[in-house]
């Protein structure tokens, strides 16, 4: 298994969610992110745990979104990003 981080610009998001359906299922840029956490978010991130062959096909994402095999924590602080606080988070 591979643990894969995702992140899209928020400008790029719509498309990157509806590419991702047609692989997944399910729209998984979900994780509002942004420099300071703050609202608004400037990305949308998941990060996930895949096979070899489901990774293989997420790299479909790769013109639309930034994808690496790479602990969650080490990717958003190289990312210099924050996950958004929502009310649902609190």
């Amino acid at each position: 298994m591979k643990s894969i981080c995702i992140l899209c610009e928020s400008s790029k998001l719509a498309q990157a969610n509806a590419l991702a359906k047609t692989i997944t299922g399910s729209e998984i840029l979900k994780t509002p992110l942004s420099s300071k956490g703050k609202s608004p978010a400037t990305h949308w991130f998941t990060y996930l745990k895949t096979t070899d062959e489901g990774f293989e096909q997420l790299l479909a994402l790769q013109s639309l979104c930034t994808i690496e095999e790479s602990n969650l924590k080490e990717f958003l602080k190289k990312q210099k990003l924050e996950v958004v606080e929502t009310e649902e988070s609190k």
